[in-house]
């Protein structure tokens, strides 16, 4: 099974990933940050990774 972690600070955006991911099949890991999300994915790598980066205005 492939895993995914979800880094987004938002917790329904994550949430709702998460509900669409798993229905799907996949594993999935979330963090709030990408500092909590580094963390997650040094203790245990992943497949692929879902962020948000916000574009500068």
């Amino acid at each position: 099974m492939a895993t995914i972690l979800i880094i987004d600070d938002e917790e329904s955006v994550r949430a709702l990933l998460r509900f669409a991911l798993e229905s799907a099949g996949y594993g999935v890991t979330e963090a709030a940050n990408g500092h909590q999300g580094l963390e997650l994915y040094r203790h245990r790598s992943t497949d692929l990774i879902i962020t948000d980066i916000p574009c500068p205005s």
